[in-house]
């Protein structure tokens, strides 16, 4: 059903469901309308005649990431419609002052469609806008690299950071990214007279919107350059790692859970159909360590190799180090090798796949040919679009990245390698929790979200550890609140009905209601160092201070995460013992 933007306030204040079209063919919750005022309009036309009126800071999404309408080239930039197709700008122009309006959707990439084109609202950078806050608020220097045009200043603001006095820098290209970075931290560093350095912050936001020379000079059909990016990415961290640490600088690198770091956006990934897609693989025997060599399909192998797949789920097995190979070709020697399996990648399921008769696969499912030529499937005129479901799978492998897919030789998946996690000192990974809602002129409306964040790995203190806290529209991340949550819960804080108690630094009791709780603690200093200490107290590890026993643990081997391992230990040569 199609309708226009404007009904979609009277549908919500009505308390119906909305939903709109979203990458990949599917649909996502509308959560917001939201009236912008009177602003400076512009029509943008595309050369498929479609074309929408919107305002000079509206973002669409394009052949080179997300970019601002008022960054928009005509002849140059193409739109991504929802089709699939990226068509170029016709024409930009301004028409005068009207009323624009937006929406908010409940999707990760927070993508619609409107007027059949990509179109942002944003979110997805505000943890990044609080880091830098945070840094000016104790006298640091905040750095904002933005690859994907995503800054938004006057949310920025609003979360008290002074964008008079942060350095902003908007660019694509990994090796500028890199080089300015270096720049930056030299160029601070010389200038910073003080005995005890500045802190500095420096955001990427985000890798997986940046792409290097090769893909930026390159047809947009052609695909797959994950392997020079990942040998960018491994010499940027080894130099980088160096640099800052003998600095006070915090580098904030972000990315996106479940996205390749070199696919085309939005795109479905290299793919295929585990039912039917035969390869050949080999394995050393128990016995005689003889090499052991079977052919089967995807599906096959891994149900004798692995207790239970759920081929609907997304998610990676690794398998670096288990000795499998699998037969692939090595353009350099020119000959058919056998080289390590790193992961299984299994990526639930698509509605619709491409086929030749001999293989089913992904539309960007990327073929070879002889000379090392890529074409996508959809590309291919050998390749069939069907209207079907089809669950998919793939391989992350080492060295050759492409395997034998049912004889044709396939593009494997490869993440742009695994620099940042190994040379990361902390990681986290953040998932949406939930909605949180309120009731405002009798209607019940989304206001934030809840957010879920974990601890993957830490050279600071214990990985591993969990929380959540609350993410409002308006205003960000609600600090005191979850403050007041885990004052709560560790009882430092006694509640009674809709009354809490806490005791200050001076032994008395402290009466009050939730929505006093930021008032009580932002006007009360002595109040805000106690609660602040409690809860460290009760959150944060201390080293050999466990006071507990062995009866007193469990060991739970359900969620190993591999990549808080950064080394792996080498076998030892038995030679070697024997001098």
């Amino acid at each position: 059903m199609i309708i226009k933007i404007k009904e979609v306030k009277q549908l919500l204040a009505e308390g119906r469901k909305v939903s709109v079209r979203t990458v990949n063919n599917e649909y996502t919750n509308i959560t917001r309308y939201v009236e912008k005022g009177i602003l400076k309009t512009y029509e943008v036309i595309l050369l498929n005649s479609k074309k929408i009126k919107v305002s000079a800071d509206h973002k669409f999404f394009t052949n080179c990431g997300w970019i601002e309408c008022k960054n928009l080239l005509v002849d140059e930039h193409k739109i991504l419609c929802n089709d699939n197709q990226y068509y170029k700008i016709s024409s930009i122009k301004y028409i005068g002052n009207f009323p624009i309006v937006d929406i908010t959707v409940d999707h990760p990439d927070h993508s619609y469609f409107g007027n059949d084109m990509l179109h942002h609202n944003s979110g997805k950078s505000l943890i990044c806008q609080h880091l830098i806050a945070e840094t000016q608020k104790i006298g640091g220097i905040g750095v904002y690299i933005d690859t994907e045009n995503a800054y938004n200043v006057d949310f920025a603001k609003a979360i008290g950071v002074d964008n008079k006095k942060m350095v902003y820098v908007s660019m694509s290209l990994l090796e500028d990214i890199f080089d300015t970075i270096e720049k930056i931290i030299e160029k601070i560093r010389a200038a910073d007279s003080t005995k005890e350095k500045k802190p500095v912050t420096i955001i990427l936001d985000s890798i997986a919107g940046a792409i290097d020379e090769k893909e930026n000079d390159a047809d947009f059909a052609k695909a797959g350059y994950n392997t020079g990016k990942a040998i960018i990415l491994g010499k940027a961290m080894r130099k980088l790692t160096q640099l800052i640490a003998r600095e006070k600088i915090l580098l904030v690198i972000t990315n996106q859970l479940r996205t390749n770091l070199s696919a085309m956006a939005f795109a479905d990934p290299y793919c295929v159909d585990p039912n039917s897609t035969t390869i050949n693989i080999r394995y050393k025997s128990l016995f005689d360590n003889e090499y052991i060599y079977e052919s089967g399909t995807i599906q096959e192998l891994a149900d004798s190799y692995f207790d239970e797949i759920d081929y609907n789920d997304e998610y990676e097995i690794d398998m670096d180090g288990d000795g499998i190979d699998i037969l692939g070709y090595n353009f350099e020697t020119k000959q058919n090798e056998f080289h390590p399996i790193d992961k299984f990648i299994i990526k639930g399921k698509l509605d619709h796949y491409y086929t030749n008769g001999i293989l089913k696969c992904s539309g960007n499912h990327v073929l070879l040919d002889e000379e090392n030529n890529e074409l996508l499937a959809k590309d291919h005129p050998d390749y069939t679009l069907v209207n079907e479901p089809i669950n998919i799978v793939d391989f992350s492998i080492a060295n050759i990245h492409n395997y034998y897919a049912n004889g044709i030789l396939s593009h494997n998946t490869t993440p742009g390698g695994k620099a940042i996690p190994f040379h990361a000192s902390c990681r986290i990974r953040l998932r949406k929790a939930g909605q949180i809602k309120a009731t405002i002129n009798g209607i019940e409306q989304a206001i934030g979200i809840k957010t879920s964040a974990e601890i993957k790995k830490n050279r600071f203190g214990p990985p591993l550890r969990k929380c959540e806290f609350n993410i409002y529209f308006d205003s960000g991340i609600d600090n005191y609140g979850s403050w007041l949550i885990q004052l709560k819960n560790y009882g430092i804080v006694k509640t009674a009905g809709a009354w809490y108690t806490i005791i200050d630094q001076n032994g008395e009791p402290i009466k009050f209601q939730s929505k006093d709780w930021l008032r009580i603690i932002e006007s009360n200093p002595g109040l805000k160092e106690l609660a602040y200490k409690q809860l460290c107290d009760k959150l944060v590890m201390h080293y050999n201070t466990r006071g507990i026993g062995i009866d007193d643990v469990i060991t739970d081997t359900n969620g190993i995460d591999n990549d808080l391992l950064d080394t792996k230990i080498p076998e030892l040569d038995e030679d070697l013992l024997d001098d």
